[in-house]
């Protein structure tokens, strides 16, 4: 009965700091700015360039801000580079999606402002009929931050249509809006094929290989997968601390003193908002919303109450 017990208040204990950090969970970033410049080539792939002002909220939660990720449409990508002064190194970065990964020379703490600018060669972002090629961008997009100010910039010059809202005065298409959390902006950009010398046919959005799983309907999945592995961990090791035989003879655990069917996999939740391809384009991006340093990328920032403290489960062994 005594285990029986511990168990109990264990999952309670398990359950309520799910509850309570998915209900009661800290803003830790918000941006400021997320501008995107858009400048076709020839062969109708696209020059990329993305200015970022991100703001660290909190620092103490989950450490500073040492690095982040950018979603961007799909792995073919070439020539990623980064001007600012800021930023320590840069490169492309693929964990369950596409992204470019920025790590900056210091440490950012709350009320920080990181600005960084960066660019990048972009392939396959296009759909071709018989007459029209027609690109359909969607910027990355972040399920727990707020983006104050994004606009994407596209060069106008021989565009027949868009849904845009606007044309600068430097012959640039703008789209622009506040973003909450999880919401998108979605461009819509339409050429006739002559607009294009060197046009590649092999190079559309329906070749490409995007086969990323859409974290959205696995993010609840993966919480709830991770509490019953530590559940499962702790009733494992709370039965050898004790002496029981309660685990002999059960596939896993302790035998004698000696380990004789044991495998530890450690899983952590990934975070994105990139979908997959059945309900995305390929020229859809993702960012997730996750920064490294003490926060050491998505699962560390707990967003869904996984990352159990060691110090309460002691206090539960101990009463």
């Amino acid at each position: 009965m005594k285990i029986k017990r511990i168990f109990l208040i264990f999952f309670v204990f398990a359950i309520a700091v799910l509850f309570n950090n998915i209900c009661f969970a800290k803003d830790l970033d918000q941006i400021n700015k997320y501008y995107i410049t858009v400048d076709p080539r020839n062969d109708g792939t696209l020059d990329m360039a993305y200015h970022i002002e991100w703001q660290v909220l909190d620092s103490t939660s989950e450490g500073p801000l040492t690095w982040v990720k950018i979603g961007i449409p799909n792995s073919h990508v070439d020539s990623i580079k980064s001007t600012s002064s800021e930023v320590k190194s840069i490169r492309y970065y693929e964990n369950n999606g596409a992204y470019i990964r920025v790590d900056f020379k210091k440490a950012y703490n709350a009320g920080d402002i990181v600005k960084f600018d960066f660019t990048f060669h972009q392939r396959y972002m296009y759909e071709l009929d018989y007459s029209y090629c027609t690109y359909n961008f969607t910027p990355g997009w972040f399920d727990d931050i707020v983006v104050n100010d994004l606009k994407v910039y596209w060069n106008a010059e021989k565009v027949t249509s868009s849904t845009a809202e606007e044309t600068n005065s430097d012959n640039y298409l703008v789209w622009s809006g506040r973003l909450a959390k999880g919401a998108k902006l979605k461009t819509k950009v339409e050429y006739p094929k002559s607009a294009f010398n060197t046009l590649n046919e092999s190079q559309q959005v329906s070749n490409v290989n995007t086969n990323y799983n859409s974290s959205n309907s696995k993010n609840s999945i993966n919480a709830m997968i991770t509490v019953i592995v530590i559940f499962i961990v702790f009733t494992n090791l709370l039965a050898t601390f004790m002496g029981t035989g309660y685990n002999r003879h059960r596939g896993y655990g302790y035998r004698y003193g000696r380990p004789y069917y044991h495998h530890h996999h450690h899983h952590s939740s990934h975070h994105s908002s990139c979908a997959s391809r059945s309900s995305c384009v390929s020229s859809c991006a993702c960012a997730c919303a996750c920064a490294g340093g003490g926060r050491a990328g998505c699962s560390k920032k707990d967003f869904y109450g996984t990352n159990l403290k060691t110090n309460n489960i002691k206090k539960i062994l101990n009463k």
